[in-house]
């Protein structure tokens, strides 16, 4: 993990293009990073995508959820 991701925990709302890119490249340098929509399409879309361009490690620290409650922490 980088020294700019240690502590930090970041939450993307909006899985569109840019919020799923946004998303990825946080998980690409380790941050916990969780991405939410309300559109359970967009949410599909983002998760094909992500799975298609991130190495398994990298999707580790990644979490796609609908439910914003899920941010609480």
């Amino acid at each position: 993990m980088s020294d700019a991701a240690v502590g930090h925990r970041v939450g993307v709302v909006g899985a569109g293009q840019m919020g799923r890119e946004i998303a990825m490249v946080f998980a690409l340098v380790g941050c916990p990073t969780r991405l939410t929509d309300h559109d359970e399409a967009a949410l599909a879309a983002a998760r094909d995508h992500i799975r298609a361009r991130l190495a398994e490690d990298a999707q580790a620290h990644l979490s796609i959820t609908k439910d914003l409650t899920d941010f609480a922490d």
